[in-house]
């Protein structure tokens, strides 16, 4: 049987495994797999589709690529895969790389494979669940150390896993090494499969405008059926350097030099990361989550602003085209326009406690990512680093869902993390009232909204401020709910704050995009 504790923790703890409740987390730790009775069919159909991107080894290459002065970098990895079930009554199938993948994770077989959430604790339980049924805003924390290099035999949760569920989910990624720990680390918001694509262009890279930031730029792509051939041109040359065919889960690993423009180009869908950062700057990194081409857009909305004068953040703006482009922007400050040459990237300092709202003129197409603590490309910035993917305003809705999203990277108890650094930002594309429900539950605040819902704290935001929300009960914003009542859509990011994080551990250095909340 699987033995599992409560814990969401940012630094590597050696112990004995305990069982720990604590307001619905659920943290997991390899011991053993639970042995199902027998086969099981799920009652509901699978409508997402996940596969854990980032293999553990290569972060541990791209990790060593990056940090040539500081502490070198370790054997030891501590991955946390967190999964956010917003909807009572939610199926999760995990299904482990190490034996071979379900022929039908509806009906899965393996003895390995957890089903969760079903009513049944003989195919699977998580910690405190004894009936094995999820209420709303549970959250399923697996935390583990993955020791290199990887022992096939050893059953872990790590990279090239696959998670359904027979409702929609919020699936985020996290990991780094033990040392020198959550300084150098790496994190993302992790797409189903009905968001992967064939073809991906790369925003930045090497030759990028603020060179010094992008100097180790790294793609991480992952697949989701056998047979998947994968065409990388890693120079924007228009000439293929890399190709290899993946199988179900398996990852291809492109090791530095990638510059903007890049293509990546596959036989079926797959999904694609960029992990980039300043080489022998000892702890800067950042990771993007890169969108197909094909769900590329003419507008976007940045939700992060520069809160310390000495470490600026930057949008940088890349225009896929042949021909220069003319892009519109507006914040608190000010607004104007700018151009972005072909093939190129354009970087826009964020200003202070302001969200960004950029739309090219005749509808062009562009890309766009957002990176802090980016301001001085003559030196390292690695205080509080982190970056993410600004998500085409036709995406956003008016409900986010948080996934992994802790103050700080100390979550050792049911006490929470000791600081608050890293919260939520939230821009709203007109003014308007953010309601935020800490619990994950719209059945369970202390105040009824008009559609009603139930909520914990109202927030007014004007057009286009940038909103920073901080859970001061657990100091965790972990499947936290955010909404308008009134339809305005709003774009969100999870990261460090440079005024309420300190320089080092137990601080996160990583962000991600909050994907918006709909149900499949």
């Amino acid at each position: 049987m699987i033995k599992t504790f409560t814990r969401h923790r940012g630094r590597l703890i050696l112990g004995l495994l305990a069982l720990i409740a604590f307001k619905s987390f659920v943290a997991a730790q390899v011991d053993e797999i639970a042995t199902p009775a027998g086969p099981t069919l799920l009652a509901s159909p699978i409508v997402q589709t996940y596969y854990v991107p980032l293999s553990e080894s290569h972060l541990q290459t791209a990790f060593q690529a990056i940090d040539t002065t500081g502490v070198p970098v370790g054997n030891s990895f501590r991955t946390i895969i967190t999964v956010v079930v917003p909807t009572a009554s939610t199926v999760v199938t995990y299904d482990h790389w190490e034996d071979g993948f379900e022929i039908d994770p509806a009906s899965p077989i393996q003895s390995t494979t957890q089903v969760w959430g079903d009513g049944l604790v003989s195919n699977g339980n998580p910690a405190d669940y004894l009936t094995d049924d999820f209420a709303a805003g549970t959250v399923i924390t697996l935390s583990n150390r993955i020791n290199l290099p990887r022992n096939a035999d050893a059953f872990a949760f790590d990279g090239r896993d696959r998670i359904c569920s027979t409702k929609a989910i919020v699936v985020s990624r996290v990991c780094w090494a033990t040392t020198p720990g959550t300084v150098l680390a790496s994190a993302t918001e992790v797409y189903d499969t009905q968001k992967w694509g064939t073809s991906f262009t790369i925003p930045v890279g090497v030759s990028s405008s603020a060179e010094a930031l992008f100097e180790y730029s790294s793609l991480h792509i992952i697949a989701a059926q056998d047979g998947t051939v994968v065409d990388v041109d890693v120079d924007h040359n228009g000439s293929v350097d890399q190709t290899q065919t993946l199988s179900t889960g398996e990852s291809m690993f492109v090791n530095g030099n990638v510059q903007p423009g890049a293509t990546v180009v596959s036989s079926l869908p797959i999904e694609v990361h960029e992990l980039t950062g300043d080489i022998d700057s000892a702890y800067e990194s950042r990771t993007f989550a890169i969108l197909p081409t094909s769900l590329w857009a003419s507008e976007y909305f940045a939700p992060a602003s520069t809160t310390l004068a000495a470490e600026t953040s930057n949008v940088f703006l890349f225009n896929p085209g042949a021909s220069a482009i003319t892009v519109n922007y507006a914040t608190t400050a000010s607004s104007g326009s700018f151009s972005v040459a072909a093939g190129a990237n354009y970087s826009f300092a964020m200003p202070m406690n302001s969200g960004a709202h950029f739309a090219s003129t005749g509808g062009a197409p562009f890309y766009a990512v957002g990176t802090s603590d980016s301001g001085d490309t003559a030196l390292f910035n690695n205080s509080h680093e982190w970056g993410y993917a600004l998500l085409p305003a036709t995406m956003l809705t008016t409900e986010v869902a948080v996934g992994y999203a802790p103050g700080a990277g100390d979550k050792e108890s049911p006490v929470g993390p000791d600081q608050n650094g890293s919260p939520v930002w939230v821009t709203a594309t007109a003014g308007t009232t953010l309601y935020v429900n800490y619990t994950g539950d719209y059945t369970i605040g202390q105040f009824t909204a008009s559609n009603g819902r139930k909520y914990d704290a109202a927030v007014p935001a004007a057009l286009l401020e940038s909103v920073r929300l901080y859970d001061p009960g657990d100091k965790d914003m972990t499947k936290a709910l955010i909404f308008t009542t009134d339809g305005t859509a709003i774009a969100a990011a999870w990261g460090e704050d440079a005024t309420a994080a300190g320089p080092g551990s137990p601080f996160l250095d990583v962000g991600t995009s909050i994907l918006p909340f709909t149900s499949p």
